[in-house]
């Protein structure tokens, strides 16, 4: 009689560890599952910011494509008005400021602190570019009757990618632009603005942070410009003629989705630049906690560059993000030598890992670095 209440009480334990092992793994299920509906409810939240986002930088690309369209109008007439009378071109100079404020004040309301920054520089820049292709238009023999608004917007729209539906064809001594005139000169305008705020607003950098966000916007600038100047010759050679279609549907070109996770792979990268020398510098621990404070990063994210920030060993980039979306190479390779220079003491070991980086894609670092903060 023992030995059948001894294999009772043991069949007893036994099934009570049954049901503890499977409350267990209840308890672990249900844990997991409200992980996952975390994850979805925070990728949800996250991606519903980043569509608020780009309806919001499309509104201020149609913005600044009105300037642009302004700005062309403005700045050929007072070319040629100075080339007729000799006035100095000081005395009659747009006021950016003034250009600007419009679009300074709805982005200050939407927080894109570098954005603000960058709009003045932006539009300063489109002045500068305008000039230079005048006066490259004038050396290569162009008459002036002939260098029109919609001349020098063809350089631009032959050197964007996107081309916002806009068909031309190369003739022999002619560019036959599938459109009327005055369709194109409002549709490279926005073709423009869209192309350059959907590259800006890769860079962390120059979307959030005022000051350097400046600094990267310049050397973006400036590159545009010189490939500007590489394709005006060719454009130049040619007359347009403009041959309007029937009407099709406007094909606008959108600006670029945001890559889920993007912001993650550009941030564990500058925690390794951070670590190049060593030491983390209090500019650079207030810069890069701005950047995370603005990201969309979610909490087990964040605790992943906490942990590679604290971790004694050195942070590896990923590159094979990079080489799956080549159009996030230039912004990281901007916003890291961003971060490098912040604390006004570039260390060997930072520029090498940004001409590791750049040589990795084929890019001319040397002009990169030729930007420094002040």
């Amino acid at each position: 009689m023992s030995l059948f209440y001894t294999h009772m009480a043991q069949e007893n334990s036994h099934s009570d560890k049954q049901i503890r092992k499977q409350a267990r793994q209840a308890e672990r299920a249900a844990r997991k599952q409200a992980r996952k509906e975390r994850r979805e409810q925070r990728r949800a939240e996250r991606q519903m910011r980043r569509n608020q986002r780009r309806l919001r930088q499309q509104a201020f690309a149609e913005k600044i494509a009105e300037k642009i369209t302004w700005l062309f109008d403005n700045e050929i007439r007072q070319i040629q008005q100075e080339k007729k009378t000799s006035i100095s071109t000081k005395r009659h100079s747009v006021n950016i400021t003034l250009l600007s404020s419009e679009i300074f004040k709805q982005l200050s309301l939407q927080g894109f602190l570098g954005f603000v920054a960058i709009i003045p520089e932006f539009l300063q820049s489109f002045k500068s570019q305008i000039r230079l292709l005048y006066e490259r238009a004038i050396q290569q023999g162009v008459p002036d009757s002939s260098i029109t608004k919609e001349l020098l917007l063809m350089v631009y729209l032959h050197t964007i990618p996107q081309k916002f539906g806009i068909q031309y064809f190369f003739e022999e001594d002619a560019i036959l632009v599938q459109q009327s005139a005055s369709k194109f000169y409002t549709n490279v305008s926005k073709a423009i603005a869209f192309h350059v705020v959907g590259q800006l607003a890769k860079s962390l950098v120059c979307k959030w942070l005022p000051v350097v966000g400046n600094l990267l916007s310049q050397y973006w600038t400036q590159q545009f410009t010189n490939s500007l100047l590489q394709n005006a010759s060719l454009i130049f050679s040619k007359k347009l003629k403009f041959v309007e279609t029937p009407a099709k549907e406007e094909i606008l070109s959108p600006l670029p989705e945001e890559h889920e996770e993007a912001d993650l792979h550009k941030l564990l990268a500058m925690v390794a630049i951070i670590k190049q020398d060593k030491s983390i510098h209090l500019s650079e621990k207030q810069f890069f906690e701005e950047l995370m404070r603005n990201s969309d990063l979610d909490e087990d994210e964040k605790s992943e560059i906490q942990e590679a920030i604290e971790s004694e060993e050195p942070i590896t980039i990923d590159y094979s993000f990079y080489e799956q979306h080549p159009e996030e190479v230039m912004p990281v390779l901007e916003d890291l030598w961003a971060i490098a220079q912040i604390d006004k003491n570039i260390h060997l070991s930072e520029i090498q890992l940004l001409a590791d980086f750049a040589a990795r894609f084929n890019i001319p670092v040397h002009q990169l670095l030729a930007y420094r903060s002040s």
